[in-house]
């Protein structure tokens, strides 16, 4: 004779719930297609910088040092177009691999994504101030910053996401 389990219906809906509450909420579905742009306007720039260089580049360059050479000034292209391009592949690096912690519900990843994100702001608001050029790159990266932001912090859902992680983490560390 087989023994057989009967279950209350409320023991389904909350473990429904708990699985419900263990996936990402819309909110961060937003941030993801937040990172999706962002990398876009990452990749975007130091592609916008080489094919700018002999314009925009170079007007804002002479700008900032009007009275560099034209050897000098081929170097402060070709440098400031590898930094560019070195740094956004690093951000790129580190939006990605934030993104997949957050979507697992990493507490210090939203933290992470947030000092990273502040820095992001502060560094493109330094790109502004280079010439009017870079605000076609920086006016949307900033409002995309903002949005992330505000979509990791107030949504109610998205603070019931990171914790039920948490409590599924401190029940599973206390077995």
């Amino acid at each position: 004779m087989e023994a057989q389990v009967y279950h209350h219906k409320s023991d389904h809906r909350a473990s429904d719930d708990t699985a419900s509450a263990l996936r990402p909420p819309t909110p961060l579905k937003w941030v993801f297609a937040g990172v999706v742009g962002g990398v876009v306007l990452l990749i975007g720039l130091p592609l916008a910088m080489w094919l700018g260089r002999d314009g925009f580049l170079t007007d804002s360059i002479l700008a900032q040092d009007p009275g560099l050479t034209e050897k000098q000034l081929e170097f402060a292209v070709w440098a400031s177009i590898l930094y560019a391009a070195v740094l956004h592949a690093v951000d790129v690096v580190v939006t990605i691999w934030l993104m997949v912690k957050v979507w697992k519900g990493r507490q210090w990843a939203r933290i992470a994504m947030t000092v990273y994100l502040v820095i992001a702001t502060g560094g493109s608001l330094y790109s502004a101030a280079m010439g009017d050029s870079y605000l076609i790159a920086v006016i949307p990266t900033d409002a995309l910053h903002l949005m992330m932001l505000v979509l990791l912090w107030v949504p109610r859902s998205v603070r019931e996401f990171f914790s039920a992680h948490q409590r599924q983490r401190s029940t599973a560390q206390g077995r």
